[in-house]
């Protein structure tokens, strides 16, 4: 018969005997996680799905225009990207225009439209810019 000291050992080895078990699975995750070299992306194929990238744009910032470059230069087959700003007079306006000119009008769209659907700025900003955008994802 076992007493109360024996369920108490008992009960104490429990959480010992799982947490051990636990730190054993987890040696694969990370082992893979440090593995040096890129792991190859799966899920699409060899097709890689069209994507629209929304950026609202408020005003002139440090380094605007070299960040909003940095936005345009993607390692990705086929993209688009929304600038998207609620006032014409807004001073980013002619940046993202320079940007559109040196990338293309099919890679860059400049979207300047007022949409009010709350009360969050940059969220009115993206929905000025969602019906510009060409691809689903």
């Amino acid at each position: 018969m076992m007493g109360i000291g024996d369920i108490i050992q008992w009960a104490v080895l429990i959480p010992v005997v799982a947490g051990s078990v636990f730190s054993l699975l987890c040696v694969p995750a990370v082992r893979r996680f440090f593995s040096p070299g890129p792991t190859e992306v799966t899920g699409f194929g060899h097709h890689w799905p069209s994507v629209s990238v929304l950026k609202p744009v408020c005003g002139l910032e440090k380094n605007l225009r070299e960040n909003l470059r940095s936005i345009c230069h993607q390692e990705y087959p086929d993209y688009q990207v929304v600038f998207c700003v609620q006032r014409a007079d807004d001073p980013a306006v002619s940046v993202l225009l320079d940007l559109q000119r040196e990338f293309g009008a099919e890679r860059v769209t400049v979207v300047v439209r007022d949409v009010r659907v709350g009360v969050n700025g940059k969220v009115n900003n993206l929905a000025g810019g969602l019906a510009e955008a060409r691809h689903e994802i």
